[in-house]
């Protein structure tokens, strides 16, 4: 009873990250990344880049556990919400941000700090 117990929640936990129903925040952003590299916090507007939202994630996971029935939700575009128990209760927290030149300026530095970051890991691999 117990392994089909476990089996059924393996395929729920798999389904929910297909379906952009995720219990971490950092599953989400796993998710929305595939979209969007850039985004603004709902609430004030800030920007977060790639880099910047991992490491909130994982600072955040620690933080607020989620409680029995919540989870997040990411959309096609890779906006990221906080859902109380069903979808149209998302509170959003990160969209996605508008197409333009502070977006292009942003990806392009992101970009670099990607590569350095590769490099700096290939070297350390090297030694």
């Amino acid at each position: 009873m117990d392994e089909k117990i476990n089996q059924n929640s393996e395929w729920a936990e798999e389904e929910a990250f297909w379906t952009g129903h995720c219990h971490y925040l950092l599953q989400a952003l796993a998710h929305a990344m595939l979209r969007c590299k850039v985004w603004r916090l709902a609430s004030t507007g800030k920007v977060f880049t790639l880099i910047d939202i991992f490491d909130f994630a994982k600072a955040y996971d620690k933080e607020h556990p989620l409680p029995e029935g919540q989870f997040y939700r990411t959309t096609i575009e890779g906006a990221i919400g906080l859902c109380h128990g069903a979808e149209y209760r998302t509170h959003w927290l990160f969209t996605p941000m508008e197409p333009g030149e502070e977006r292009d300026a942003l990806l392009q530095e992101l970009q670099q700090k990607l590569d350095e970051m590769e490099a700096e890991e290939q070297k350390n691999q090297a030694t």
